[in-house]
């Protein structure tokens, strides 16, 4: 076999970094690597970034056709809000959302604030949410929720208004890409096109890349009197020399693709192109906050979550989706309260843990007769709030050494208002022999310039 031929390093890009953002590492890397190639085989090169693409129809990479709503009686009349989303996810691919077996449809359990802004400061807040997963769901401390946010259906009607269509109206999704000719779409296929939108596109949040620009360029029509200066200005944001207005209009202001579409009226997307172009919907990863119930058949599982709100340099003011969502849901709501979210195994493994070996044969010092120490500041602290609920609960039944200790950092801005999950922390001090010089938790108070030391028997 040829040996391998190593054509350059690594790149990494920012999509916050100015010049450009990420797209500008991505440019250098490409002329990069098309430099290594050519040298590799002798082809012969000008030097010269590569042409920009042209201007002509391109086959969508999704197939939308809009079919008549199922029958009276079925699924359009009796609707299943889990069973849809889930034949949208597949439509679309499972694989984004792991798989059907992994994902659930959890319950908010209960949904309370845990900090808030004193006078004269910028707002915050942070939640605790309880998500009840049902039977069967299994974590560990370190272990994450990833959560599937829902976009508010106000945005999503206004997206689907901005494209000609309708929340209610059914479509079967296929590829494309072959450029085959089709017969009738099989109806039993339909998706619900507002669940589509609302569970796996994100139409109302992040903002497009260059490619939306490119191919929004060419649906300009409609007569309206500035076109020309529209379809201009796409195809600056499409091109490489567009890369500095593209980063400073959308990516560093986190214009959406409806915010894109709104400000371009003369753009009239297909169907298809509207739902190929949307970024899909991401999962947002949350550190569970609680140990698992002792007898493991408890399902709920807490959330520290800190609602995202700031302004862009613009004086934009934007929301984070998925901590926005999870704020605005009600426990008792119905569907209104389903989360889909599955548990993603995490990577903290510390010897103090129940069923550690004591040693490793390197000279490290692990096991049950180790200590820990835990440095977790503002939201950071939830994931250390799980291991030490976990521990607590194995040593009320005897299973954790007596001279085993955890060490706990916190830090926050003030403690009145900020400090998280406080009587927890002051109640693990008193109770726990965890918590025992050397061990204890320690919380530092930025603003206050002071800080608190918690510890059995001190």
């Amino acid at each position: 076999a040829e040996p391998m031929v190593p054509l350059l390093p690594l790149s990494l890009g920012d999509e916050r970094a100015p010049k450009g953002g990420h797209f500008a590492a991505l440019d250098r890397w490409v002329d990069a690597l098309l430099a290594s190639m050519a040298r590799v085989t002798g082809a012969e090169g000008d030097g010269r970034p590569p042409p920009e693409a042209e201007d002509e129809a391109e086959r969508c990479p999704l197939r939308a056709s809009v079919v008549p709503a199922p029958a009276p009686g079925s699924r359009a009349v009796a609707f299943d809000l889990e069973a849809e989303a889930r034949r949208c996810f597949e439509a679309l691919g499972g694989a984004a959302w792991r798989s059907s077996s992994s994902l659930t449809f959890g319950t908010l359990a209960s949904n309370e604030p845990m900090a808030a802004a004193r006078e004269g400061e910028e707002p915050r807040d942070v939640r605790r949410v309880e998500i009840d997963l049902g039977e069967g769901a299994a974590w560990s401390p370190g272990d994450a929720l990833a959560v599937v946010p829902s976009q508010r259906q106000d945005r999503v009607d206004a997206f689907l208004d901005r494209i000609g269509r309708h929340s209610d109206e059914w479509v079967v999704l296929g590829d494309g890409g072959d450029g085959g000719e089709v017969g009738q779409p099989d109806p039993s296929r339909a998706v619900h096109l507002g669940t589509l939108i609302r569970y796996c596109l994100d139409a109302t949040s992040a903002p497009p890349r260059s490619y939306f620009f490119q191919v929004a360029s060419r649906f300009v029509g409609g007569g309206g009197e500035n076109e020309d200066l529209e379809r201009e200005k796409l195809r600056e944001l499409g091109q490489r020399a567009g890369r500095d207005d593209l980063w400073e209009y959308c990516t560093r202001e986190r214009r959406s693709v409806l915010e894109c579409l709104q400000d371009f009226p003369s753009v009239q997307l297909p169907l298809e192109w509207a739902l190929a172009l949307c970024p899909r919907l991401q999962p947002r990863q949350f550190s569970i906050s609680s140990a698992q119930d002792d007898r493991g058949d408890r399902g709920a599982c807490e959330l520290t979550v800190a609602v995202v709100n700031y302004k862009t340099p613009w004086k934009r003011e934007i929301e984070g989706l998925c901590s926005t969502h999870l704020r605005d849901l009600e426990a008792g709501s119905g569907e209104a309260d389903k989360v889909p979210a599955w548990v993603e195994r995490g990577s903290l493994r510390l010897g103090i843990l129940s069923g550690a070996l004591l040693g490793t044969g390197d000279g490290r010092r692990i096991g049950q007769e180790s200590c820990a120490v835990l440095v977790g500041p503002g939201t950071g602290i939830a994931p250390f709030k799980a291991l030490a609920d976990h521990l607590t609960r194995l040593e009320s039944r005897g299973q954790i050494a007596r001279d085993a200790r955890i060490l706990v950092f916190f830090g926050c801005r003030a403690e009145e208002g900020d400090f998280l999950h406080q009587e927890f922390w002051e109640k693990c001090a008193e109770e726990s022999d965890l918590f025992r010089r050397p061990g204890g938790f320690v919380a530092a108070f930025s603003r206050q310039n002071r800080g608190l030391r918690l510890a059995r028997g001190s």
